[in-house]
C-alpha cells in the first residue's frame, strides 16, 4: 500500500479516471461490435465504474488501493465480453503495477514532493528562431 502522501497516488487517480471512459466508451463497443445484450453490458459497465468510482474515492485511504486492484481485475476480464478489453485492460494493468512499483520505491529512497531539488536544472539561454 502507498502512502497517502506519495505522488504517485495523483497517478493511480488519473488511471482510473481514464478507465471510467474507457469503460463507458466499452459499453456501445459491447452493443454494436459484439451485439451484446444491453442489460447485460449495462450490468457489467456499470459495476466496473462503480468499483473505480470507490476506488477512486478511498484512494488516499487505505481502503481505496485494494479496490483500485479489484478494478485491474475486472478492465482485464471484461475481455471475456468484448474482445478489445483484453488489451485495454492490460494495458492499464501494466500502467497500475508500474505506478505502484515506482511508487515503493520513492517511500523506499525517502523522496517526497518536498524533497526533491530541481536546482540543477536550466533553461536554454538562446532563444529559439
Amino acid at each position: 500500500m502507498l502512502q497517502p502522501t506519495n505522488p504517485m497516488i495523483r497517478t493511480l487517480q488519473m488511471v482510473l479516471i481514464f478507465e471510467v471512459v474507457v469503460f463507458g466508451l466499452a459499453f456501445p463497443g459491447m452493443l454494436l461490435v459484439d451485439h451484446m445484450d444491453a442489460t447485460r453490458a449495462g450490468a457489467a459497465v456499470g459495476t466496473a465504474v462503480l468499483l473505480s468510482v470507490l476506488a477512486l474515492a478511498g484512494l488516499k485511504k487505505s481502503w481505496g488501493q485494494p479496490i483500485g486492484w479489484a478494478v485491474q481485475v475486472v478492465a482485464v476480464v471484461m475481455g471475456g465480453l468484448t474482445s478489445m478489453m483484453y488489451a485495454v485492460g492490460g494495458m492499464f494493468l501494466v500502467i497500475w503495477v508500474t505506478s505502484m512499483i515506482l511508487g515503493k520505491k520513492i517511500e523506499k529512497n525517502g523522496q517526497t514532493p518536498a524533497s526533491v531539488s530541481y536546482t540543477h536544472l536550466t533553461l536554454p539561454t538562446t532563444p529559439y528562431v
